[in-house]
């Protein structure tokens, strides 16, 4: 891991000596030297971590313990310099006069500082042979961060409708079984709670996710609901997740309240709920209480759990499952289809690889992990390699049941960028499902990912993500409409191995609720998830601070933290509850903050908080206020030209440009801002040249004439647009409202369009057909009164001209159009379509789902929301080839 830090250290001098050199004249050459040194010392690190088989000597725990120490070093001095810098910045034109001779002083002491941690590498260099390592030696080959390419774009292709579950045929039979037994008697009417129980890393989860989604459960079970419970979580926790996978919208957390709602929504109903990871049987007490009792619709509990008390609990003996070990058999394939990628085993290696498989005991998790280790460790398997790998034991687990030697094999192998990347997904929560998006970007703000000029460093960090889903180092939980990563989770057995390596070198540390005097000084990165304890957050103990995730509503008691945490690069605050104090909290000294999420969620935080020192954070990148109220942005955001990504919470204001010279340069991200005539005005005038996602609100009212969207052609690298009209029921629809859309203002390079609460006629669809690069199209509009004008034209069916969409793979509509019409050539790369049932039961569904629609070569999936009896009747009377393509949801 230290040779990841020192990636790290080396990257920012690189930055320093590339970006800013007019900062650091009279220091540039001891910069650079300390730079080579500290590559050098990157190989050294490797050799050490090569040459370990896993344990150490205490002379070699102290040679890292002091190769450590300098990697620290020199980030801090270089951190303080440009903290020092920066803050001679902000200083009025007088004052930096007056100052001007200390700035000299500073980079005389920069230097003289650089060349003191050079002497240091030096010292250290000098007693390689002392410690035995040669420093030829290396990190494994990997692909560069740079061999991005097409990689991403081909991964989502091969991976959107890949099966993430392999493997279980047997176990799933007999699990469905126990759910839906044939010629059952009385007690299959009531509800049934059926057990999977099994230690660590069997694929408890793995089997009950194939169950979850296997066509005999969608078929039987008209709502499905998927839930992680975990270690920490409480009952009511689990409860409100239920609801939120409902799409039930909630504004108390008072038991009956909830329990109320989850009654109403599941009664009548015939539903299958599984609770993933239950750890105690007084979660199943506690969660029983809120699961409404059907006697009459055959509903299912299906609950994995590492312990046999849970399934005493909570099952009968015939409904409780054991998951054993893999046999030999099943071992092998599922280690051939990870590691050779489904193809047959060669038989040269073939008792190699069996070898190696044997050491996993028939450990899911072991097997995955391994497989594909040796599938990304080289192009082509060899007898060489599998050798080498079965006869190092440093991995053999040294009982049944352990895997955890495994799973640190295949994490020493991983590039240094990679080994950061993957240490930091366990600083997350427990069972957290993690945002695809968040977590790009904080490694992009921490500066793990380093990338040439031509690239995106969130598309290189993309692929970092796609490399550890690769090697099943996290588990994807959602994917996009392009098939890329939405979310993820890390297996709990890997979480527990990134935490053990993080704190071996301070790389972060989870759970604060010591005695301060257990902690170690130094830490770079805090997550704080169960805790309100927060007093540990004081000099010197947490000075060097770079990451504060706070994840258990500390805000009130940050505020002081945030003025002596003055180099800290991320900072997420999490608060969720309104009794919490509302004092601002004082962001003006966080100079070097590169990332702020600020979940705040009620609605009343007014614009005075922490929005007014927004603008005092010049090194801003990422600016995440999505749950904070109704704040608007503040004038001083324009002042932030390091900013790359924006959201907020939906119809806030970006505020007016001061200057024809205001723009913000690198862009890509803003979301959801009200559009107003100031915003159309900026978008026309280039202020945002490299956006590249757009998210935009209506309100519909008399400035509706105003709304201009030729303005979006000047966006010449937008790939993703959202437009959505917030309409209320006593607005008169305004006629433009039909003809609002001018689709040639679209710029070519829109992949994604979503359109919201928006009429279209045909023209704008034939308009919006002629989108040569447009992937994913999503249609809504709500009924509002009875307007005419919108009835008349919702009365006409929805005509695809010919050749129309030529690289649509997904269409989502909700509409209330009579029929579709595809001509000729028509939506001919279609994949997935999607559709909203509410409006269409009068018109028949063998209007909507034309035989054109069925005769598309491509079609995987029909998906229907809110199906009525009557259209899943009509489903369930097609041919078997059109009906394994229909799946039911519930909005």
């Amino acid at each position: 891991m230290d040779g990841a830090v020192l990636t790290l250290v080396i990257n920012k001098l690189s930055d320093l000596l590339e970006q800013k050199v007019r900062l650091i004249a009279g220091a540039e050459d001891e910069i650079r030297s300390l730079r080579d040194d500290l590559s050098l010392l990157t190989i050294f690190i490797e050799g050490i971590n090569d040459q370990s088989d896993g344990t150490t000597t205490p002379l070699v725990d102290e040679l890292v313990d002091q190769l450590r120490r300098v990697c620290w070093k020199a980030e801090d001095v270089v951190d303080q310099y440009l903290l020092d810098v920066a803050r001679h910045e902000r200083k009025q034109f007088v004052k930096k006069v007056f100052t001007g001779c200390g700035m000299l002083s500073r980079k005389g002491r920069l230097a003289a500082q650089a060349k003191e941690i050079k002497q240091t590498v030096d010292g250290i260099l000098k007693k390689k042979e002392t410690y035995g390592i040669r420093l030829e030696y290396g990190a494994p080959s990997d692909m560069t961060a740079q061999q991005v390419g097409e990689n991403a774009l081909d991964w989502r292709r091969r991976n959107v409708e890949e099966e993430d579950v392999i493997g279980f045929d047997q176990q799933t039979c007999e699990v469905m079984k126990m759910l839906m037994p044939k010629g059952g008697g009385v007690e299959d009417n009531q509800l049934r709670v059926v057990s999977v129980v099994g230690m660590g890393g069997l694929g408890k989860s793995t089997l009950a996710k194939k169950i979850f989604n296997h066509h005999e459960i969608k078929t039987q079970f008209g709502t499905r609901v998927w839930v992680v419970v975990s270690e920490h979580v409480e009952a009511k926790h689990v409860l409100k997740n239920i609801l939120q996978y409902l799409n039930v919208k909630f504004d108390k957390e008072d038991d009956d309240y909830l329990k109320g709602l989850l009654k109403e929504q599941l009664n009548g109903r015939k539903y299958l709920i599984v609770l993933d990871d239950l750890w105690t049987s007084k979660q199943w007490n506690d969660l029983k209480l809120y699961l409404p009792t059907d006697q009459k619709r055959c509903s299912r509990i299906l609950l994995t759990s590492r312990t046999e008390n849970v399934a005493n609990v909570a099952s009968t003996d015939t409904t409780t499952y054991h998951l054993n070990p893999l046999g030999e058999a099943d071992s092998w394939s599922l280690f051939c289809k990870k590691a050779l990628k489904g193809e047959k085993c060669p038989p040269n290696l073939e008792a190699t690889g069996k070898g190696i498989v044997s050491k996993c005991k028939g450990l899911p998790l072991a097997i995955i992990v391994l497989g594909s280790f040796l599938s990304e460790a080289e192009p082509k398997p060899s007898f060489k390699y599998w050798s080498k790998i079965l006869g190092d034991t440093s991995w053999h687990p040294d009982s049944d049941n352990d895997c955890s030697k495994i799973l640190l094999l295949s994490y020493r192998n991983l590039q240094p960028h990679l080994r950061m990347c993957f240490l930091y997904v366990g600083a997350f929560q427990e069972d957290f499902e993690i945002q695809a998006k968040d977590l790009c970007l904080l490694w992009v703000a921490e500066g793990f990912v380093k990338v040439r000029r031509t690239e995106l460093e969130e598309d290189v960090a993309e692929d970092y993500l796609i490399k550890l889903a690769d090697r099943n180092l996290i588990m994807i939980s959602k994917r996009k409409s392009d098939g890329s990563i939405k979310s993820c989770r890390i297996h709990d057995l890997l979480r527990d191995l990134c935490i053990k390596e993080a704190e071996k070198c301070n790389f972060f540390e989870v759970n604060v609720d010591r005695a301060s005097q257990n902690v170690k000084e130094g830490v770079r990165r805090l997550t704080i998830t169960n805790s309100d304890d927060t007093a540990l957050l004081r000099l010197p103990l947490y000075k060097g601070l770079r990451t504060l995730l706070d994840f258990f509503n500390n805000a009130s008691k940050l505020r002081s933290a945030c003025d002596h945490l003055s180099v800290i690069r991320v900072l997420h605050l999490h608060v969720d509850t309104e009794k919490e104090d509302r004092a601002p909290i004082r962001l003006k000294n966080l100079i070097l903050l590169k990332y702020l999420k600020a979940d705040f969620i009620w609605a009343e935080l007014s614009h005075d908080n922490m929005i007014q020192y927004i603008s005092k954070l010049s090194n801003l990148q990422v600016l995440n206020l999505k749950r904070y109220g109704m704040a608007n942005l503040p004038k001083g955001i324009w002042k932030l030209k390091l900013l790359r990504h924006v959201y907020v919470r939906p119809l806030a204001t970006m505020p007016d440009a001061r200057s024809s010279h205001d723009s913000l340069p690198y862009l890509q991200t803003l979301s959801c801002i009200k559009y107003e005539k100031h915003t159309s005005k900026m978008l026309c005038t280039k202020r945002f040249p490299n956006l590249r996602k757009l998210s935009v609100y209506h309100l519909c009212a008399n400035q509706l004439w105003a709304v201009n969207l030729q303005s979006l052609s000047k966006l010449v690298h937008l790939s993703a647009l959202k437009i959505r009209f917030k309409l209320e029921y006593y607005y008169p629809l305004p006629r433009i409202f039909v003809g609002s859309l001018n689709v040639d203002a679209l710029p070519s390079t829109l992949t994604k369009i979503n359109l919201n609460n928006m009429a279209l006629t045909s023209n704008h669809w034939r308009l919006l057909g002629e989108l040569k690069n447009l992937q994913v199209l999503k249609v809504s509009i709500r009924r509002i009164g009875n307007h005419m004008e919108l009835g008349r034209f919702m009365e006409q069916p929805l005509v695809f001209e010919a050749e129309a969409f030529p690289q649509l793979i997904r269409l989502k509509l909700k509409t209330a159009h009579p029929a579709l019409i595809l001509r000729n050539g028509a939506l001919r790369t279609l994949q997935y379509f999607i559709i909203h049932c509410g409006w269409i039961e009068n018109f028949g569904m063998s209007a909507v789902l034309s035989e054109q629609l069925w005769l598309l070569t491509t079609l995987r999936q029909v998906k229907l929301i809110n199906a009525t009896r009557g259209i899943r009747h009509y489903i369930q009377n097609l041919d078997d080839a059109k009906r394994s393509k229909v799946i039911f949801r519930h909005s």
